[in-house]
């Protein structure tokens, strides 16, 4: 028996930091928000090695990412140190 379930997610209050950067939410739908706390690089890729996004960031600054053309799936937010963050692209609004 299958019974279908919809899921709707009204806040998302999650953050995750490493390595000085606190990422918005680890889950995203029209964008992702990464601020750093110290001089940080990351890069973003899919679950091919595609490369999405290069981040340069000083300390305190902001940066906005535009995912609406991503299509839905895990990506990597890897750090300057190899560190990596999973985030998961959810179908845009």
């Amino acid at each position: 028996v299958t019974i279908p379930v919809t899921v709707t997610i009204t806040s998302l209050q999650e953050y995750v930091q490493t390595t000085g950067l606190v990422i918005s939410s680890t889950l995203i739908t029209d964008e992702i928000t990464i601020e750093a706390s110290q001089e940080s690089s990351a890069m973003i890729i899919d679950g091919t090695g595609r490369e999405m996004a290069e981040l340069h960031l000083r300390k305190g600054e902001k940066q906005s990412i535009d995912a609406r053309s991503w299509l839905p799936g895990m990506y990597l937010i890897r750090t300057g140190d190899a560190q990596a963050i999973r985030i998961m692209k959810l179908k845009s609004r």
